[in-house]
């Protein structure tokens, strides 16, 4: 299936803005399991995606939205974000874990060179290693920070001691939703260099458990939905935001509203990539 039931031009490679890349890799997850199957409900549940966004005034999907074929190749996803990228389209890679976003931040700072970092995360992963693994999803943001040191977290609220003393020791800023409120965190997110181009991360668990419970590792306290709306709407309004992915939705058997929320989710990247107007 398409992203959002695209159709024709709507859904070809050429003629498509937008790509939407799943990746259902999962090896290094910690707790609960089920990330792999997040790409193939996530656009499962986009087929009911109402298509005019009334908050932006856009309809993104006559922008055309191209699927790839679903896979769990490393190699092949890569080759997918560089043909996105190289075709000017705006690609959203679908996880899997989160230890997939090195592997596609690294495609894109290939090309772009030095890029903000911009992530939406319950938890800091910024762990050097964890159960012996550099490439854990709990070392994500930390293998980014190899590659770019100009990054910005945003709902974290589960970090260690170690995290919390290099987050210091670096200067990193981080919105905490317990200690700080939208006017911080909406500062925050105009922190970074506006002229570098911007990989936006989005996890799952950064928002609440009550509005996202299909994730392997949740905690509460939680991002709201318009909380995390608009400190999006900021991040596009200033950065020229050339890349996404969403990760480490675990469908529930038991309910559609994970999957659901986070097409809606990627939906709302789209529109905003139109009517923000930040592009180079």
């Amino acid at each position: 299936m398409n992203f959002a039931s695209t159709m024709g031009d709507f859904a070809s490679f050429k003629k498509s803005y937008f790509s939407i890349i799943p990746f259902s890799y999962e090896m290094t997850t910690s707790y609960m399991k089920g990330t792999s199957k997040g790409p193939e409900s996530l656009i499962d549940a986009s087929q009911n995606l109402e298509l005019f966004d009334e908050q932006f005034n856009v309809n993104a999907a006559e922008k055309g939205i191209f699927t790839f074929a679903n896979t769990e190749e490393k190699g092949i996803a890569q080759a997918n974000l560089g043909k996105s990228l190289d075709s000017k389209k705006f690609p959203i890679v679908l996880g899997g874990e989160h230890s997939i976003t090195p592997m596609m931040f690294e495609t894109a700072a290939n090309k772009f060179g030095k890029m903000n970092y911009i992530v939406f995360d319950a938890h800091a992963d910024l762990k050097d290693s964890y159960l012996g693994n550099k490439m854990s999803h709990a070392c994500a943001t930390r293998r980014v920070y190899d590659i770019s040191k100009s990054v910005a977290l945003f709902g974290i609220r589960s970090i260690d001691d170690s995290e919390s003393e290099f987050i210091s020791k670096n200067k990193i800023p981080v919105y905490y939703p317990y200690k700080q409120n939208i006017k911080e965190a909406l500062k925050i997110a105009g922190s970074l260099d506006p002229k570098l181009p911007t990989y936006v991360s989005f996890d799952v668990d950064g928002l609440d458990p009550s509005i996202m419970p299909g994730t392997g590792t949740p905690e509460p306290g939680g991002l709201t939905w318009y909380e995390a709306i608009s400190i999006l709407e900021t991040i596009f309004k200033r950065y020229n935001v050339v890349a996404a992915d969403c990760v480490e939705l675990m469908p529930l058997k038991s309910s559609i509203v994970s999957d659901f929320t986070a097409s809606k989710l990627i939906y709302k990247l789209m529109a905003m990539k139109i009517s923000c107007k930040k592009q180079d």
